[in-house]
């Protein structure tokens, strides 16, 4: 199955506004939505017998920097 780029979903610095389509924004967000939904199942299925600020939190806040798909779409 043929997909087309995402610019939303694309590493970069500032977001590139002049590739972004309307129609991008919900696939982007559900997109990353989806990942950090599975991110965050792997860090609770680990298997730790408690949770900590490096084996819970400061992952789950790595995974939310991959949210800028959401943080762009304010702009538009």
């Amino acid at each position: 199955m043929y997909m087309m780029s995402n610019p939303l979903l694309e590493e970069f610095e500032l977001p590139p506004f002049l590739s972004i389509k309307a129609g991008d924004i919900e696939p982007a967000i559900d997109a990353t939505l989806a990942r950090n939904r599975e991110e965050i199942s792997a860090l609770l299925e680990g298997g730790q017998s408690a949770y900590s600020w490096s084996n819970l939190v400061h992952p789950m806040a790595v995974s939310y920097t991959h949210l800028r798909a959401h943080e762009t779409d304010s702009y538009l």
